[in-house]
């Protein structure tokens, strides 16, 4: 997009964000469209209202017209889950493994103390309108891949002294040694007649939360610098 973006005239070209601290980015020319990835879906939302004022402030730099904002963050909650992945008949032959998955997955991924997954769609545009965003809105877009998934990748998510692996944890150890043993099982389903695979592909769902916001006016006084 920056490539892109480089080949306009510099009156035309949109301002493109990275997912980085962005406190001292020096904007070369006044800016009518911002493009973002991943800025705020790692802040609570006293943080994202912060970043969105301070991004509102890029319109002082220019005179009249609508400043224009899009933000396109991953939205852990809306992807794929570890139990999408299970044998279509996990549920019925373990409901109680399985309903202790989906509880847990409910915890991780609507955790309010984790700045990651404590917002959603809503409280998204909640912060776009605080920082005084007009026409706020927010979209769930989906992407689809074919991902592999390898035994060593089910090991990992599923070892409970895995630093990472929180969803393990949140997880009974008969419920847990079920689940891991349906989807090692169906890793080895994936290969030759007779071999066991190390790795299966399935489908893999990414999410993100599209922020749109436009800004007839794009002076808004007292505008805080966003927190790192």
């Amino acid at each position: 997009l920056q490539h892109m973006a480089d080949q306009l005239p510099a009156e035309e070209q949109p301002l493109i964000l990275p997912a980085t601290p962005i406190q001292n980015l020096q904007v070369p020319h006044p800016v009518d469209r911002i493009l973002a990835l991943n800025l705020l879906n790692t802040s609570d939302q006293e943080g994202q209202t912060a970043t969105l004022s301070w991004l509102l402030e890029l319109g002082r730099q220019r005179e009249g017209g609508p400043l224009v904002l899009t933000s396109a963050e991953l939205y852990p909650a809306g992807g794929t889950r570890l139990s999408a992945l299970l044998p279509p008949d996990f549920a019925s032959r373990q409901p109680k493994a399985m309903a202790a998955l989906l509880s847990a997955e409910e915890k991780l991924y609507h955790n309010p103390e984790d700045d990651r997954t404590s917002w959603t769609a809503d409280s998204l545009c909640t912060a776009g309108r605080q920082a005084g965003w007009e026409n706020v809105e927010c979209r769930l877009e989906y992407i689809t891949e074919t991902r592999e998934i390898t035994r060593d990748d089910i090991l990992r998510w599923l070892k409970p002294d895995n630093s990472g692996a929180v969803l393990a944890r949140l997880l009974d150890d008969e419920s847990r040694e079920l689940v891991s043993g349906a989807l090692l099982a169906r890793i080895g389903d994936g290969g030759a007649a007779g071999k066991k695979a190390a790795a299966i592909s399935l489908p893999w769902q990414m999410c993100f939360a599209v922020l749109l916001a436009r800004a007839g006016d794009p002076a808004h006084p007292g505008a805080a610098a966003p927190r790192s």
